[in-house]
């Protein structure tokens, strides 16, 4: 089941649809999955934005598979955990 995103930018639709074009793209390129670090990526394939994403001490990781996008993972540091969530169905420490 889908989560709802709080403080989302876009409907979840919105997300699976630019999910499903980077499965596409990832499919061209003979990848199985991306891993993503960069901020903006991570906003615009999980719907994901925290301020503590600019520190350069903490790490922020979404792990998106082609097949079964609605698996991608965020990892999100133990002292972020009450930030705004993604729309996938996990999120991990």
């Amino acid at each position: 089941m889908r989560k709802q995103i709080r403080y989302a930018d876009f409907a979840i639709e919105e997300y699976e649809a630019r999910v499903r074009r980077a499965g596409g793209a990832m499919a061209e390129a003979g990848l199985d999955a991306l891993i993503v670090t960069e901020p903006a990526n991570l906003r615009y394939l999980f719907g994901f934005q925290n301020m503590m994403q600019l520190s350069a001490n903490r790490s922020f990781v979404g792990l998106l598979p082609r097949e079964h996008f609605e698996e991608g993972t965020l990892f999100i540091p133990h002292d972020c955990q009450d930030a705004p969530s993604n729309w996938t169905t996990r999120d991990k420490q």
